[in-house]
């Protein structure tokens, strides 16, 4: 009787295991927006990929692309988070000026003002950092960045937790394709 009753007990473990990981899914967040690029064979090796970033401190989500018609670069920010997702709206944060090339952006939110920093290469072979300024609601470039960039090696921003150290990690298309982390001092 031990036996049979271990037996019923592992086959309710055994079933509620594989119930709890086939549950478990991805749900889309507010409607689709935006277009993304289609070539067959990018032209500098390099698809578009949208940057995602969270702001724990508004409850939101960004996010940042080029869009496949102009091509620009776009942000979006989602409406507060709370409810069924598939019923967020999405809006777009202001246009940023900055002519883009081959890119995708950096996306991430400052810990401390929740203002969102962006970077991308732009036509120049330029690294462009910019932020949307909460006090201006516009969007303003974030120091220079002297090195060259190569359009198919992409930059990546990061903030040290709970802080205003900015950082940048990026190719430098210069100097034999060296990988360089700055930080910016002037935040």
């Amino acid at each position: 009787m031990k036996n049979i009753f271990k037996k019923f007990l592992l086959t309710l473990f055994v079933i509620g295991s594989i119930t709890t990981t086939l549950a478990q899914a991805w749900t889309r967040v507010g409607k689709q927006f935006g277009t993304s690029p289609n070539f067959g064979i990018p032209a500098s090796s390099v698809y578009y990929s949208p940057a995602l970033a969270f702001s724990a401190k508004s409850n939101v989500l960004y996010t940042a692309f080029i869009n496949a018609t102009t091509p620009e670069l776009v942000v979006m920010k989602s409406g507060t988070f709370g409810g069924i997702p598939g019923k967020i709206a999405w809006t777009q944060v202001n246009s940023i000026s900055t002519p883009v090339g081959y890119t995708a952006p950096s996306l991430v939110i400052h810990p401390l003002t929740d203002e969102p920093y962006v970077c991308v290469i732009n036509k120049k072979n330029e690294y462009v950092v910019q932020k949307l300024d909460s006090k201006s609601n516009s969007w303003v470039q974030v120091g220079s960045i002297s090195d060259k960039a190569i359009d198919n090696y992409l930059p990546v921003l990061a903030f040290k937790p709970g802080s205003e150290e900015l950082y940048i990690a990026f190719i430098n298309g210069a100097n034999n394709g060296d990988v360089v982390v700055k930080k910016f001092d002037g935040i």
